[in-house]
C-alpha cells in the first residue's frame, strides 16, 4: 500500500468518516485529526472559541473559516502530525482548500458516498462517547452494553448536531459548499470514490484495496 503522507476523508453526515479515519490512522500509524473533535475539545474547556462554536454547531451553522483555520493549524504544528495525518471534516469549501494547501498539501482524497436518505437513517441511531470519541449505532454498530462505550465504559450520548433539523441543514450545506471541492481534487488526480453504503468491514476493505491499486 502506497504511503500517501496526508489523506483527506470527505463525505456527508453519517457516511462513516470517523470510523474509517480511525482505521486508516491505525493502519498508517499517523494521527487522526477530526475537525469536530477539535471544536468539541474547545467547547469542553469552555474557551471563547468553544462557546462560540458550541452555539453555532447546535444550530447547524458552520464555524467561521478564520476560527477553524487557527485551531487546525495549531493541531498540525504538533510533532506527531509531521510524519503525516488523516484529516476528517476539513476543508469544507474551495476557499478553505486554498488556505489549507499553503500549510499541508493533501496527497489523497477519499469520498465516502452515501445518499441523503441513508444519512438521515444512520444518524437517527448514532451514539457518541464524549470521553474517547468512539461512535456507535443502535443497529449497525451496537456497544456490548447498551448505552455505554466498549472502550472506556462512559455513557453514550446523542450529539446536538445529530438531531433531525440540524442534520438536514448540514446536508444542504454539504451539497452546496463541500461537494464542489471534489471536482477540484478529481482534476488533480488524487481522488477516490468509496461506496459508503456497504457494511463497515467492506468499506474499510474497499479503501485499502483502492489505495493499494494506485500507481
Amino acid at each position: 500500500m502506497k504511503q500517501y503522507k496526508n489523506i483527506l476523508i470527505i463525505g456527508p453526515q453519517g457516511s462513516g468518516k470517523d470510523t474509517q479515519s480511525v482505521m486508516l490512522s491505525e493502519k498508517r500509524k499517523v494521527p487522526n485529526i477530526i475537525m469536530g473533535d477539535l471544536f468539541r475539545q474547545e467547547i469542553k474547556k469552555k474557551s471563547k472559541i468553544g462557546q462560540l462554536a458550541g452555539e453555532l454547531l447546535s444550530k447547524g451553522i458552520l464555524v467561521s473559516d478564520k476560527i477553524t483555520f487557527v485551531l487546525l493549524k495549531k493541531r498540525l504544528n504538533k510533532k506527531d502530525a509531521k510524519k503525516g495525518f488523516i484529516l476528517n471534516g476539513y476543508p469544507r469549501n474551495i476557499k478553505q482548500v486554498k488556505m489549507f494547501e499553503k500549510i499541508a498539501p493533501i496527497g489523497l482524497v477519499l469520498e465516502l458516498w452515501i445518499s441523503d436518505r441513508e444519512s438521515l437513517r444512520r444518524l437517527a441511531g448514532r451514539r457518541f462517547c464524549p470521553r474517547c470519541k468512539m461512535t456507535y449505532h443502535t443497529i449497525y454498530k451496537k456497544p456490548k452494553k447498551p448505552g455505554f462505550c466498549d472502550k472506556c465504559r462512559s455513557q453514550l450520548i446523542i450529539r446536538e448536531d445529530d438531531k433531525g433539523p440540524v442534520i438536514k441543514k448540514r446536508l444542504n450545506i454539504y451539497h452546496q459548499q463541500t461537494e464542489p471541492i471534489l471536482d477540484y481534487y478529481k482534476k488533480k488526480k488524487i481522488y477516490l470514490r468509496i461506496n459508503g453504503e456497504q457494511p463497515i468491514p467492506r468499506v474499510s476493505a474497499e479503501i485499502l484495496q483502492k489505495i493499494k491499486a494506485l500507481k
